[in-house]
């Protein structure tokens, strides 16, 4: 009779763990897609504030819809949508380090007066 609860325990119990992988037999994380011709195709919305969660009404945070109507990519955050600028004027580089090069000073070890206190 335990061995009739057992197996199907252990049946259900993995699927507990569950990954998605598409296009892969070996997902490396909870949503794993692999292709290498085609891209990712967000959900198309015609207004960012009419997304809902079914549960609570409001989208949750991390949210990530395409805005028809502002032909623009926004993502739920804080509890307010932001939206990625859709504007080719705007380019996105790779920042410049904030620390600028350290200039050390030329000093002569060879010479004995460099390193002596002078009197004034």
């Amino acid at each position: 009779m335990k061995i009739l609860f057992f197996f199907p325990l252990l049946f259900f119990s993995t699927l507990g763990y569950t990954q998605v992988g598409i296009n892969t037999t070996t997902p490396q994380g909870a949503l794993d897609i692999v292709s290498d011709d085609l891209g990712l195709v967000l959900p198309r919305v015609t207004r960012i504030e009419d997304v809902t969660n079914n549960n609570s009404g409001l989208a949750e945070d991390g949210t990530i819809v395409y805005d028809v109507s502002r032909n623009q990519t926004c993502f739920r955050i804080s509890n307010t949508w932001i939206c990625i600028a859709n504007d080719a004027s705007i380019a996105i580089t790779t920042p410049a380090p904030s620390v600028p090069p350290l200039k050390a000073p030329a000093v002569k070890l060879d010479n004995k007066s460099a390193l002596q206190k002078e009197d004034r």
